[in-house]
């Protein structure tokens, strides 16, 4: 069994003799065995595999821009994979990021492109072209879905720049359209909020009712979060709800 007092990245399992270790650099985690029983020993070999891992993404980041004349220069393509390479880790939904880089790499004259020489026009045009496709839907591509394409390139060039390499100066205000459409609110069908219902009382029949109320009442979602016991007549069966800008009274809203 591993022995001394445990450091930090160490820990130990219960199958193995040696002390495992386990860090993250630039949202990188490395693990292992260190094959040492001792912590102290232990701890040693970690401060170099952080050194070595340190070294390591050093080296892929360098790989990944080139010089020229004299200037440290990327391609829309690396700028796009080192932008993911360092920030994957912290995305809740990588898939959709990933379809936001891909759509970005027809932008300009395309994946070998460099950064630097990117212009309004080509965004523009970018944005007149997603217009014309069609989504799964069947339905035309939205200015918001549109939006979030250029802001995941945008983040990309702002990290490429933190980074020391030649950006453009662009006028995102001017590419990215602020008052979008709003996406279209779609009302459940007689069948669907029968499924809806049924699936409710079955898994989490405690939160029928709530749910009932929230969806029959039409009332804003803070409205029904905000609902408490005391706003609720059970003998009458109805809750008493502030409608916005009625001001502080309770109105009936709806019945239970």
């Amino acid at each position: 069994m591993p022995t001394g007092t445990k450091r930090r990245y160490l820990y130990t399992r219960p199958e193995s003799e040696f002390w495992q270790y386990k860090f993250v650099i630039d949202g990188r985690t490395f693990r292992g065995s260190t094959g040492c029983v001792e912590a102290s020993e232990a701890a040693k070999l970690v401060d170099i595999k952080r050194a070595e891992a340190r070294q390591r993404l050093q080296a892929e980041a360098n790989a990944i821009g080139h010089m020229s004349d004299g200037s440290r220069d990327l391609t829309l393509a690396q700028c796009l994979e080192r932008y993911r390479a360092a920030k994957e880790a912290d995305w809740r939904n990588k898939q959709c990021r990933r379809i936001n880089a891909e759509y970005c790499l027809s932008i300009g004259d395309g994946p070998n492109m460099l950064i630097s020489r990117l212009t309004l026009p080509d965004l523009v045009t970018f944005r007149a072209r997603r217009k014309l496709m069609i989504n799964r839907k069947g339905d035309a591509v939205k200015d918001t879905t549109i939006n979030r394409d250029l802001a995941h390139l945008r983040a990309a060039i702002r990290y490429a720049s933190k980074c020391g390499f030649r950006t453009p100066q662009l006028d995102w205000s001017a590419a990215i359209k602020n008052k979008a459409e709003k996406h279209r609110t779609r009302t459940l069908s007689e069948a669907e909020q029968v499924k809806l219902f049924a699936a409710i009382e079955k898994l989490h029949p405690d939160l029928k009712g709530p749910v009932q109320f929230a969806i029959l009442s039409v009332a804003r979602k803070t409205a029904v979060f905000d609902l408490i016991w005391e706003n609720v007549d059970f003998e009458e069966e109805v809750a008493f709800v502030p409608l916005k800008g009625e001001g502080n009274d309770p109105i009936i809203h709806e019945n239970l």
